[in-house]
């Protein structure tokens, strides 16, 4: 995301619309429920941080789930 070079007001909304199919298909997944929860609360408030923070940690849990798949896959 570009989020970094639009942080005019005009950001949150537009975060909002990119972020929004996200958030609902892994908004029950226990293992980012707390960062769907912090992203919302950034885009709510916005908190460019919270939000910034929110997508970084679920990107690195994605990320070793996609790993995990990877490795039972070639041990299969």
């Amino acid at each position: 995301m570009h989020i970094e070079e639009r942080k005019e007001r005009t950001v949150f909304r537009w975060a909002q619309r990119e972020l929004g199919e996200f958030l609902k298909k892994f908004s029950k997944d226990e293992r980012l429920i707390t960062y769907i929860d912090e992203i919302d609360a950034g885009l709510r408030t916005e908190n460019y941080e919270k939000v910034l923070e929110g997508v970084s940690r679920s990107l690195a849990t994605i990320d070793e789930m996609l790993q995990h798949e990877y490795t039972d896959m070639a041990n299969s």
